[in-house]
């Protein structure tokens, strides 16, 4: 694997939640990567802030959002900090098809999302959330032990990595 550095620094982010944004660089003549993971109470985060901050939605307004079923069953609770994977590009960003093939499957995204996963389980998160829209990451989120929840919203929670049980 490159040599590695990764920065990390959180930032205040619209919407009550909290941003830690993760800076990858690398030793050489290549792309610098990048992760940010997002931090909110599940209530919010399963609305999409649509009853406010200040707002309490009952358990029945949150269960008519999509997936709230499945982070119910797995033990997630309405206060509960959700940790989402917004951004995940350790190998950089807006690689050509060649550099994918070029920088990717070396190991830099699974010694990146450790960190990632061990972080936001110090912060407190009960559950981390991803997009997986490229077949890429899908297979990096089901090698990860997420579970899909609907379309292509995965989900992992935090107290493992290997262990694909739900509770």
């Amino acid at each position: 694997m490159p040599d590695v550095d990764l920065i990390e620094r959180i930032e205040p982010y619209e919407g009550g939640r909290n941003c830690i944004q993760y800076d990858i660089f690398f030793k050489g003549n290549r792309p610098d990567g990048w992760v940010c993971v997002m931090f909110s109470e599940f209530k919010h985060y399963i609305t999409r802030g649509r009853f406010g901050l200040s707002g309490n939605p009952s358990l029945e307004k949150m269960s008519q959002f999509p997936g709230f079923e499945v982070f119910h069953q797995a033990g997630v609770n309405p206060e509960d900090v959700v940790a989402d994977l917004n951004q995940f590009r350790p190998n950089g960003v807006g690689l050509t098809k060649e550099e994918v093939r070029k920088y990717g499957r070396k190991g830099i995204g699974s010694f990146v999302f450790e960190k990632v996963l061990n972080d936001a389980t110090k912060k407190g998160a009960k559950i981390m959330t991803t997009i997986a829209t490229s077949p890429q990451m899908q297979r990096f989120a089901q090698k990860n032990c997420f579970r899909k929840v609907y379309g292509s919203k995965y989900y992992n929670k935090t107290t493992s990595l290997t262990t694909p049980k739900l509770l």
